[in-house]
């Protein structure tokens, strides 16, 4: 037994031993092939050695080398994919979430399908507003205003869901927004609804191994957008499926790639051949974002057609649109494509510009929380409204949570803090802020100078910390308002 003991020592220190120094070797004698990877973002650059700045320059280092050593792709594939082959598990389950039967699905659409996350009262009350105001200016300009929903992949297929995620609540946050279409002046198309008796036909609308629709989910999307267009635009008609062949080709999906499950599940992609004649045609750009405001590197993409109606079309978008682009370059004379870095804006300068008929904002249910972050129109700013943006916004909230660690704060401190910062920041650049009651709360609770005050107030009067937060911030907030 011990001899065993012995044996298995060995083995593991040559294991080890093995792993560190392979990446070494191999960035000098180049005899194994790096393999490309599949994350979506930019590795940490080299830093410039500085003298006089050795303790920044060796975290940098530290942070570069983590992310660029030689075999690193090829040993996270490797892991990736014993954590799935042996134990069916989601080597990244903050990205990925494992489904039954070959199916995968986007981790943060969790929470919106189970409807752990619903719009407060308040929150809904802006959209609301934001909606409001986006089409009464839309109308002014001769343009009308619509905001199309497109369903998580959860929501469309549910039944292959692991058995840890079940819905929770009658309502989601894709239905509280999708309501607001009862609202006289606001237009919200709800492609669920259109979509969901089309997953009982022949063939699947979302692809199994990514989170996205195929062609044809793409195209009941297209279809039921044009129905509704119709209402006010009589000339535009969906062009019906039969104009099209149904195809299955393979592929592999994002979602697979990322458990390196791809070769394991290949997707049969359903795919939409045109039969008919086809008449849209890139267009020539306007350059209206440019490479410092943007990241996506198709932000700006026009299409135009002389055969079709003599209307002219602007799609503030995210990826879900790049599979309906065939359908509306077809539908309008001019059709411009914008790919904001997923904030929905309003862009007036655009809409000054193109003047068209009609504006969609085409937005997957996941990103809804981004329209409370950009006010229409562009409003004084407050710390309530920094504080909504870093509560509600998915990325966001992780950020913070990252940040309390590294500085040993509570989320509540961090996101509270940062709250301050960003109003700060907002003042110090000569915008226009407002100082609400919320702003002397939050400065009384989580600022370290009045903190010490709201503490010594606790402490001489006998309240509680929450109690004195309250008092000074009521008593500054009215002094202010005296001024």
């Amino acid at each position: 037994m011990k001899r065993y003991y012995n044996i298995l020592g060995i083995v593991t220190i040559a294991f080890f031993l093995g792993a560190m120094l392979t990446p070494m070797l191999n960035s000098q004698l180049g005899l194994i092939n790096e393999i490309s990877g599949n994350e979506n973002r930019a590795k940490a650059a080299k830093p410039v050695f500085d003298l006089n700045n050795l303790d920044d320059f060796t975290k940098d280092y530290d942070t570069y080398y983590t992310d660029n050593f030689n075999l690193r792709q090829n040993f996270i594939s490797l892991i990736n994919r014993f954590d799935y082959t042996f134990f069916k598990i989601s080597p990244v389950p903050h990205r990925v979430t494992v489904g039954k039967d070959g199916w995968f699905y986007a981790t943060k659409s969790a929470d919106y399908y189970k409807g752990a996350n619903l719009f407060s009262n308040a929150q809904m009350h802006q959209l609301k507003v934001e909606l409001e105001n986006r089409t009464k200016w839309a109308e002014s300009m001769g343009t009308a205003y619509y905001l199309v929903i497109v369903p998580n992949k959860m929501n469309i297929y549910p039944e292959h869901l692991p058995q840890h995620i079940i819905s929770i609540s009658d309502s989601t946050r894709y239905d509280q927004v999708a309501a607001l279409d009862q609202q006289s002046d606001i237009n919200v198309i709800d492609l669920k609804k259109y979509i969901l008796p089309h997953k009982e036909g022949e063939y699947d609308i979302y692809q199994h191994t990514d989170d996205h629709w195929n062609d044809l989910g793409a195209y009941y999307g297209y279809q039921a957008i044009m129905n509704r267009l119709s209402e006010k635009f009589p000339e535009l008609k969906p062009f019906p499926l039969t104009d099209y062949k149904i195809e299955s080709v393979t592929k592999e999906g994002g979602l697979a790639k990322l458990v390196n499950a791809e070769k394991d599940y290949p997707e049969n992609y359903i795919e939409l051949i045109d039969l008919k004649p086809t008449y849209g045609i890139d267009g020539e750009k306007k350059g209206y974002l440019n490479e410092q405001e943007m990241r996506n590197t198709e932000r700006e993409i026009v299409k135009i057609n002389n055969s079709g109606p003599q209307l002219k079309c602007l799609i503030i978008r995210d990826s879900f649109t790049i599979a309906l682009m065939r359908f509306f370059q077809e539908q309008f004379k001019r059709t411009v494509f914008i790919h904001d870095d997923w904030t929905y804006q309003m862009h007036t300068d655009i809409v000054e510009s193109e003047k068209p008929d009609i504006v969609l904002v085409i937005i997957l249910e996941t990103e809804l929380h981004k329209l409370l972050s950009n006010n229409f129109p562009p409003t004084v700013f407050t710390v309530d409204m920094f504080l909504t943006q870093l509560t509600t916004d998915p990325e966001k909230i992780e950020k913070m949570r990252k940040l309390a660690i590294s500085r040993n704060l509570t989320n509540d401190e961090m996101t509270k803090l940062t709250a301050l910062w960003l109003f700060e920041d907002r003042s110090g650049k000569g915008e226009k802020v407002r100082e609400t009651l919320k702003y002397y709360e939050l400065l009384f609770e989580v600022d370290s100078d009045f903190k010490k005050q709201t503490t010594l107030l606790a402490e001489k009067e006998n309240m509680s910390f929450n109690e004195a937060v309250k008092l000074l911030a009521k008593e500054a907030f009215e002094k202010k308002g005296k001024q």
